[in-house]
């Protein structure tokens, strides 16, 4: 288990960022002089995303003392991981060129759009699917390129108005193809019950064209590009150090960010503690730099302050369960600022039907208002029931799956 002290948990700090300070290089000597278990330091680095990071100082930073096993898996670690993100780049391209040439306007964002906005390198991160930014009223279009593409949402066994409920609390789908990285069309950043309404007429209009791959497209402009990333990792309860490093590095890399413009944009959304939370969380666990006005604000911010507690308690430790955003969560309580936004992802987390709900009954269009119903019978009557009889059974707690992290 990795506690916030050990010395596998300092070598994975110090590795999180693209450029390693001296403490850095010398918390690598040290563990390699003994001190740290690299079984550890290895499997955390690949569930936390930072893998490619470690390898890459590893490499770089102390080749007189790297031990070959070690430097054999590292070099094919990185060819591996190099081919799967050029592989993974020329998808979103071929992806995103379709999309143009059907009328169809694509912003990709987080992936490897993240990868080359906050690292400069596509191969310095992992990522899992590849995201991009639809128009509402384009889902249509956009599903039938894509199936032509050879992807299948996972959701295609839904009828019209399962399937309209579906999209509509979920902001996005996920369509799989064999072999292939999954792709992801968003027209929001989260999920409805997560209750966070971004103005976003205001991201289309700021986004701005940028290279990548040699290419020039849309993307997220930087304000906007951090505020997504920072409700990502709000929205997933900052499970993986990865997302603290995508904050780290962004704002390393973009000096010059507007922070007025930013805040006032946040505040308005009620999305201020969000963005001063993974602010917070990127300075005090990787010396991100942030500005002195942002520092007074999460200062000022006791929640906050308790938040960022609770993250660096959790971030390593191996007892943390999976949770699903789809399930009332206290850290998702205190993240929002306002009372109102509270009481609305309260209230739309426990009566909206996912797709599981969606899938136990063929309600029709009379019977439609059955949906929360179904929902609230199944989560907070049936589903604890049948773990609470598991467990005694088996002996042990029952918990709740993660599985559903991407419905």
């Amino acid at each position: 288990m990795l506690t916030r002290r050990s010395v596998e948990t300092g070598v994975l700090l110090a590795t999180a960022r693209t450029n390693l300070s001296e403490d850095g290089r010398e918390a690598l000597r040290a563990g390699l002089g003994g001190e740290a278990d690299w079984g550890i330091v290895i499997q955390a680095s690949l569930i936390h995303g930072t893998a490619p990071l470690l390898c890459r100082h590893l490499l770089d930073a102390v080749p007189d003392i790297l031990p070959e096993p070690l430097r054999n898996a590292t070099l094919q670690f990185l060819d591996g991981h190099g081919r799967a993100a050029d592989l993974a780049i020329s998808e979103l391209v071929h992806v995103l060129d379709a999309l143009g040439e059907a009328g169809i306007a694509a912003i990709p964002f987080k992936g490897p759009a993240l990868a080359d906005q906050a690292y400069g390198d596509p191969r310095l991160r992992s990522y899992r699917d590849l995201d991009f930014l639809i128009h509402e009223e384009q889902i249509q279009p956009t599903m039938h390129v894509l199936a032509e593409l050879g992807f299948r949402s996972q959701a295609s066994d839904l009828n019209a108005r399962q399937m309209r409920a579906y999209r509509r609390y979920n902001g996005q789908d996920i369509l799989f193809a064999e072999g292939r990285m999954p792709v992801e069309p968003h027209w929001a950043f989260a999920p409805s019950t997560f209750s966070a309404f971004v103005d976003m007429a205001g991201v289309w209009e700021r986004a701005v064209p940028a290279l990548m791959a040699g290419r020039t497209m849309q993307f997220l402009s930087p304000e906007d590009t951090l505020m997504v990333a920072v409700l990502h990792g709000a929205k997933e309860r900052w499970a993986r150090l990865l997302w603290i490093s995508d904050i780290a590095e962004f704002l390393g890399r973009h000096p010059e960010l507007e922070w007025d413009g930013l805040l006032c944009r946040v505040r308005q959304a009620g999305l201020l503690r969000i963005l001063l939370l993974g602010l917070a969380l990127a300075e005090r666990l990787l010396d991100a730099p942030i500005p002195k006005q942002v520092q007074g604000l999460i200062q000022a911010d006791e929640a906050c302050q308790a938040l960022i507690r609770q993250v660096e308690a959790s971030l390593f430790s191996s007892q943390r369960a999976p949770e699903s955003v789809f399930a009332i969560s206290a850290f998702h309580w205190h993240a929002r600022e306002r009372l109102v936004d509270r009481l609305r992802y309260v209230f739309s987390t426990a009566t909206t039907a996912r797709i599981q709900h969606l899938r136990m009954i063929g309600v029709g269009a009379p019977l439609a208002f059955a949906y929360p119903a179904v929902k609230l019978l199944h989560d907070y009557l049936a589903l604890p029931l049948w773990l609470s009889g598991k467990a005694l059974l088996s002996g042990r707690p029952g918990k709740r799956s993660g599985r559903d992290a991407h419905e």
